[in-house]
């Protein structure tokens, strides 16, 4: 779906908005709403990026049980 949102954000230059909508069979409310979840981005990138150090911090050798520890410390 958000290749779709994608090609109709750049074709929105050209075409208006209702014929491509309704040429792809989209909703004008989903539409919308991928556009504004594209636009906000991930909310656990910092939580994301926290794991990924724990991991690499030890070698690949903890597992999810510790490194859910290591988070709560």
């Amino acid at each position: 779906m958000p290749h779709i949102v994608t090609a109709i954000t750049e074709l929105r230059r050209n075409y208006k908005l209702a014929a491509l909508l309704e040429l792809s069979g989209i909703p004008r409310s989903t539409y919308y709403y991928h556009c504004k979840k594209v636009q906000s981005g991930d909310k656990y990138n910092l939580e994301k990026a926290e794991i990924t150090a724990i991991y690499k911090e030890n070698q690949g050798r903890y597992g999810y049980r510790r490194i859910l520890m290591e988070l709560h410390n």
